[in-house]
């Protein structure tokens, strides 16, 4: 009879172990979108290029780039994301 360390060993060593998904794959399906309900509250990111934030609160992830800089993000989020100076509430320069 095998030692449960030996299964391990030729499990990890034979074709058919099992890989870590690629990082790009998890980050497109953990993103969450925020509807524009009462809930909702809209931030805008003040500068240019991509960015793809965690909300410190939620663990949400949010992508902001130059083609849409305004997104809408759950209001536990919004204050700490506007609290680091890249991002205003919308109706703000």
């Amino acid at each position: 009879m095998a030692c449960c360390g030996q299964n391990r060993a030729t499990l990890a060593n034979s074709d058919k172990a099992v890989t870590r998904p690629d990082a790009r794959y998890v980050a497109q399906t953990t993103r969450r979108t925020i509807g524009a309900g009462p809930a909702a509250t809209r931030i805008h990111y003040l500068r240019g290029g991509h960015v793809l934030v965690r909300g410190p609160r939620t663990g949400w992830q949010y992508e902001f780039s130059a083609a849409s800089p305004v997104q809408a993000v759950d209001p536990r989020d919004a204050e700490s994301l506007v609290g680091t100076g890249l991002f205003a509430r919308t109706g703000q320069p």
